[in-house]
């Protein structure tokens, strides 16, 4: 994304072109989906596994991130259990990085200048046009699936609950994007959203019911 005060500038000979964006940029905007299993009473106790494939569990971002998890459901009354045996939930852990593009306009103006650089006491405009470009951004999702510790002969884990937070960013930052994400899953965990929804970290759920055009999870 880009903000206002961003310009793109070309120059060259004594013909330069200046391209202005001319849109509003909105950034760090969270998403939250989330869906729950009423007939699951809740649990206090869980424990955190690595849902992804190709981080490894002793690797120092996936501890990184556990430890924000463990604070955030920590301040809503849950609590790590000291081992799996004590747990009452898994909850399966899940980063994921989707580069994005969006349409923006931009204002192409065309100018000359005795320097070649563009300078706005001499230079001249020479036109100006609209355009529309593409611009690339990033989209970080943390995924929470949270089932119950229970292994019954024959039959798949119940889900108790499943959040999934995003959030897009112009650069790949998972340190500085996580914690926000954490927080704003956090908020949505036992809720049942029926449809993604723009959020504030730190909002409760029923402070903002803004929908949002992401795909919902599947349970």
């Amino acid at each position: 994304m880009l903000s206002h005060a961003t310009h793109l500038l070309l120059a060259f000979s004594s013909l330069g072109l200046l391209a202005l964006h001319t849109g509003c940029a909105t950034k760090g905007k969270l998403a939250v989906s989330a869906i729950n299993n009423p007939s699951v009473e809740a649990r206090q106790t869980f424990i955190l596994v690595n849902g992804n494939v190709d981080e490894p569990d002793d690797g120092l971002r996936f501890q990184e991130m556990v430890e924000i998890i463990k604070l955030e459901l920590a301040t809503r009354g849950m609590y790590a259990a000291p081992n799996r045996s004590a747990a009452d939930l898994i909850v399966r852990v899940e980063t994921r990085v989707e580069s994005m593009y969006r349409s923006i306009e931009v204002l192409e103006v065309r100018y000359s200048s005795p320097s070649g650089r563009y300078d706005s006491e001499v230079a001249q405009i020479v036109s100006d046009t609209k355009k529309t470009i593409r611009v690339p951004y990033y989209m970080t999702v943390l995924a929470l699936t949270a089932e119950e510790n229970r292994i019954v002969p024959g039959t798949d884990p119940t889900l108790v609950w499943k959040v999934e937070a995003s959030a897009e960013s112009e650069q790949i930052n998972l340190r500085e994007v996580l914690p926000r994400l954490a927080s704003a899953a956090a908020d949505y965990i036992g809720e049942e959203t029926g449809e993604a929804l723009n959020v504030r970290a730190g909002s409760p759920p029923t402070a903002q019911r803004v929908p949002n055009r992401a795909r919902l999870i599947s349970r």
